[in-house]
């Protein structure tokens, strides 16, 4: 049986390319940030992301021309280009966080973890239990740093790809400047590749049977993903946290990440979605992905800044644009 967990793994051509031009764009950001990472003061991060954004926007040019309408940032008097500025001065952010993070003595930012009761509650069922976590700016690195410091466990859900690319220079390379700071704060790391999700899936209910937290990036990577209503469009969203949770019988908690506010990075864990004990298999699924795009949603409503998908149509596409599949 295989099952869809999610992630990049769905199209891997089978003679991996050396290096591409993303790459060396990656490359080039990294190495022209490391200074200001090692050397700037922390407060001063937020003056060189923004004009990093700005940049970005100018050499690309802005995406959001299907947004100036939208209910969302009608009601928070937000365009378009601050809404796009905003999240890609975050994304340089973090990348400045994980920078400093090789830097001896790493990156020691002030993280908030709201929501220990819930994690306590779920944990109380001795199934562990599975993050569903919400692709926001600084929730990849935030949300490791909140649970590691707070004393959990995590087992982290990765592709063979994860984070910036799957050339050989990228996965030898690029990838390791991130996820060489995620495995000091994980317990474990189950990597997806393709052909091996039916051995993922049972080494993801060991790690629940030992009472870990499981941590899966909601995301639209999948062979089948979920199509729900969202902000007024369609959100696309890969089930494959909703089926480990349902098989493994574990509950299944939202969890959203948001910018510093006084300093203070804040990390929300919500109470576990409800399952629909009438329904089974997909349709069971479906019912919890439909639940966690209502949390979702309330989330980005409160917080538009902090949600990327605002930008990227194989993840949200508003009423009026079509996606192509």
């Amino acid at each position: 049986m295989e099952v869809a967990l999610g992630g990049k793994h769905s199209v891997v051509c089978p003679f991996m390319k050396l290096i591409e031009a993303q790459d060396v764009y990656n490359a080039l950001i990294f190495a022209s940030l490391a200074p200001a990472a090692w050397l700037l003061p922390e407060h001063a991060w937020g003056v060189l992301a923004r004009a990093w954004a700005g940049a970005h926007i100018a050499l690309r040019g802005p995406m959001g021309g299907d947004l100036g309408e939208h209910p969302v940032l009608l009601a928070c008097n937000e365009s378009p280009y601050v809404l796009e500025r905003s999240i890609l001065a975050g994304k340089y952010e973090e990348i400045l966080q994980m920078l400093r993070e090789h830097r001896p003595g790493g990156w020691n930012g002030s993280i908030r973890l709201l929501g220990f009761q819930h994690l306590e509650r779920a944990l109380d069922s001795k199934r562990g239990a599975v993050l569903w976590v919400a692709p926001c700016i600084f929730a990849e690195l935030n949300v490791k740093k909140a649970l590691h410091a707070a004393g959990y466990r995590v087992s982290n859900l990765r592709s063979h790809i994860h984070p910036f690319s799957g050339t050989r220079f990228g996965r030898a390379i690029l990838n390791p400047v991130r996820t060489s700071v995620e495995d000091r704060l994980l317990a474990s790391t189950v990597v997806l590749r393709p052909g091996n999700a039916t051995t993922v899936l049972r080494e993801l209910q060991d790690r629940l049977r030992e009472n870990d937290l499981v941590y899966i990036t909601a995301n639209s990577d999948g062979d089948r993903p979920c199509r729900l209503p969202f902000l007024g469009g369609t959100l696309s969203l890969a089930l494959g946290a909703a089926t480990l949770a349902r098989i493994a019988r574990a509950p299944l908690l939202p969890v959203f990440a948001s910018p510093a506010y006084a300093g203070v990075y804040e990390v929300e864990v919500q109470a576990a979605l409800e399952p629909a004990e009438s329904l089974v298999a997909r349709r069971y699924d479906e019912h919890l992905a439909a639940a966690y795009a209502a949390r979702l949603e309330a989330f980005v409503k409160r917080q538009p800044n902090t949600w990327p998908g605002w930008f990227n149509r194989r993840q949200w596409a508003p009423l009026r644009v079509t996606v192509q599949s």
